[in-house]
């Protein structure tokens, strides 16, 4: 557990140092980019590469690590069969690229850590200055160690990601190539390609309501779901699995609505502007993801897809709310997340042993 405690520390470090030499302007025709200073920029690079560097160097952290250490060669063979089926090449490509450096199956897995982590930190860079909490809520929600177990969606859900400002922008088109080139790494991210029409939606009694009854009927129609999931993913998924009918900790469920319902609360009566209403409503969106699927541990893994939205939505929502209020509900925020982040590395196995690639 001690590198987790170095690396979280770091991150506070690296990161408190971005925010306290920076001095955030909008930039761009829609002022919705931020410009930082170069310090802040210098110190965030260092807070993604320690990142990346643990990630990157770890040896037999995560369940699905062997897979793809020992298997990125039988990747790079079926590479040009997937190309043609396009059938999921992306993690190929990768291994392809990671073998022009270095053959071996370390190369493939820092390569994939390089992009899973460095794509979401251009992001936040780019549309939030409180670059503090972002990173913190980045690792402390599980984007970071959670790459350690799906890497190929996580890859997915950093590259879906990059189409924060397209979403935001509301260009259809241009949302959509991210969203394919997405599902070249997981074909589980086409799901993600919905969003785009509920980020904007009002947000009033009625669509809170609708939300809730849809929930209901979803959960109660896990078979027409599993059907659905057969013809995207193409592969035969049963209630008869165990894992697939495994139900997730409901106290993971709770956490994932609690900001959410937080926000709601707060924001209540008020008639809030573009920027307000497509943060909650990415909030919104993922809380209702995690209720959808909180039945099936594999469903449930969508919210890999949407939980990295929340590293930039929740700091966003968090200014409109008074100081007082908002430092509670901010230290509320923090506390519960990196308790359950901490709680999930030590009690899994697969991940609290950590090693680095230099130890085999």
């Amino acid at each position: 557990m001690t590198v987790y405690y170095i690396t979280i520390a770091l991150v506070l470090l690296f990161g408190y140092l971005a925010e306290y030499y920076d001095s955030p302007q909008l930039v761009g025709e829609d002022r919705l980019s931020v410009q930082h200073t170069s310090e802040t920029g210098f110190f965030y690079c260092l807070l993604a590469a320690v990142l990346i560097f643990v990630a990157g160097f770890r040896y037999r952290v995560g369940t699905d690590y062997g897979a793809y250490y020992y298997g990125y060669v039988d990747y790079i063979k079926n590479l040009p069969n997937a190309l043609r089926e396009i059938d999921e090449p992306g993690y190929g490509f990768l291994a392809l690229i990671a073998s022009k450096v270095y053959n071996n199956g370390a190369s493939a897995i820092f390569i994939a850590s390089l992009v899973t982590v460095g794509l979401p930190f251009f992001v936040i860079y780019r549309h939030t200055d409180k670059l503090l909490l972002a990173g913190l809520l980045y690792v402390a929600m599980g984007c970071w160690h959670i790459s350690f177990n799906g890497v190929r969606q996580c890859l997915a859900a950093s590259v879906l990601f990059c189409g924060f400002g397209y979403l935001k922008n509301r260009q259809f088109v241009r949302y959509c190539i991210v969203v394919f080139v997405a599902f070249l790494f997981h074909r589980s991210a086409l799901v993600m390609a919905f969003i785009y029409f509920a980020v904007y939606r009002k947000i009033n009694a009625q669509n809170i309501l609708l939300m809730i009854v849809l929930a209901w009927v979803i959960l109660q129609s896990y078979s027409r779901v599993f059907a659905f999931a057969n013809i995207i993913m193409e592969k035969d998924y049963s209630l008869e699995n165990a894992y697939v009918s495994t139900e997730v900790n409901r106290l993971r469920v709770i956490a994932s609505c609690l900001p959410t319902v937080v926000f709601l609360f707060a924001y209540w009566g008020q008639e809030p502007d573009e920027n307000t209403t497509f943060h909650l409503n990415l909030s919104i969106i993922h809380s209702a993801i995690c209720v959808f699927t909180m039945n099936s541990a594999v469903l449930y893994r969508i919210g890999i897809y949407s939980i990295i939205f929340q590293t930039i939505a929740i700091p966003e929502l968090l200014k409109g709310i008074s100081e007082k209020n908002r430092r509670i509900i901010t230290a509320g925020i923090v506390i519960m997340f990196v308790g359950m982040w901490w709680y999930e590395i030590f009690s899994y196995g697969s991940l609290n042993h950590f090693q680095w690639i230099w130890q085999k």
